[in-house]
């Protein structure tokens, strides 16, 4: 876990070898970023992923976008 600006984050981690920092776009760790993170792993390198917005794993959608977008701007 990370911490910026009194906000924390988790950061998942996996694989050896060559480390790789893959950051996500709003609306966060979707299962397309999971999918290519897997990639780089499989060619072994070690991934670093911060989770800095939404919940990771959730499909994107416009409402999510729109609601990252939004806590982003307070932030």
């Amino acid at each position: 876990m990370t911490v910026r600006s009194g906000h924390q984050s988790t950061v998942f981690r996996r694989g050896s070898g060559p480390g790789v920092v893959v950051l996500a776009e709003i609306p966060g760790i979707t299962p397309r970023v999971v999918e290519f993170a897997d990639v780089l792993v499989a060619a072994g390198m070690a991934v670093a992923m911060p989770s800095l917005f939404g919940t990771p794993g959730k499909r994107p959608s416009k409402p999510r976008i729109v609601a990252e977008f939004a806590k982003l701007c307070v932030r």
